[in-house]
């Protein structure tokens, strides 16, 4: 790379990490590496912030090496949910999409979520994903309590948990995706306790205004 010879080490622990992230590949790791980092080229762009760019989608970023991995942790743990990414709707006629009521990845949100059970000592936030479901759905949609009465779970893997409600005689649908993130065993008072957040959160019509609309 750039000239340098970046040797890589196969062994247990790099078998290990290697079979994490292709299967699945939609994951969480933590590992710890020795590699070289290639920073590319200083770009000014024009608005005026400089990047550094040459590798990647279109030259988009920088580029970490690995030579050899050090340590990883194992996936071992059926109450975690170690994906990266949170499960979306699927619009199902052209024009048609969703509206995402959290932003993506609100990690800090999460931490504060994971806080204050932790603080609180609540049950709830610990056993009860379908009242932590509610209680968002409400303030994220600022719906009644009456209408989240409908709420009803539709898919539950390990660590997650995905409830929709219909409304307005099916004509809107939300969303909302539960899960005990890998990432919060690392804030959790108690490693083994880690509470149950919302990742994911959307509204779907065939109204105009969607962020994500089907084309085709």
């Amino acid at each position: 790379m750039e000239g340098i010879e970046v040797p890589l080490t196969t062994d247990e622990h790099f078998d290990a990490f290697d079979k994490l992230i292709h299967n699945p590949s939609d994951t969480v790791v933590r590992v710890t590496l020795v590699g070289r980092f290639f920073a590319g080229k200083e770009t000014r762009f024009p608005n005026g912030n400089v990047g550094w760019r040459g590798y990647g989608h279109m030259g988009c970023c920088s580029l970490l090496a690995i030579q050899q991995v050090i340590s990883v942790d194992p996936h071992d743990r059926g109450d975690l949910d170690y994906r990266s990414s949170p499960d979306q709707p699927n619009p199902g006629k052209v024009g048609c999409g969703f509206q995402n009521l959290v932003a993506p990845w609100p990690y800090s949100d999460w931490v504060k979520a994971q806080q204050t059970a932790d603080l609180q000592e609540s049950a709830l936030a610990y056993d009860s994903p379908k009242q932590v479901a509610t209680a968002a759905l409400i303030h994220l949609a600022k719906l009644d309590e009456r209408t989240v009465i409908g709420l009803k779970e539709t898919k539950h893997s390990q660590g997650r948990v995905i409830y929709e409600l219909k409304t307005d005689e099916g004509k809107a649908t939300y969303m909302i995706v539960l899960s005990r993130p890998y990432l919060l065993s690392f804030y959790a008072k108690n490693p083994m306790r880690v509470a149950w957040v919302v990742i994911g959160a959307y509204k779907s019509s065939c109204e105009s205004g969607n962020s994500v609309t089907r084309i085709k």
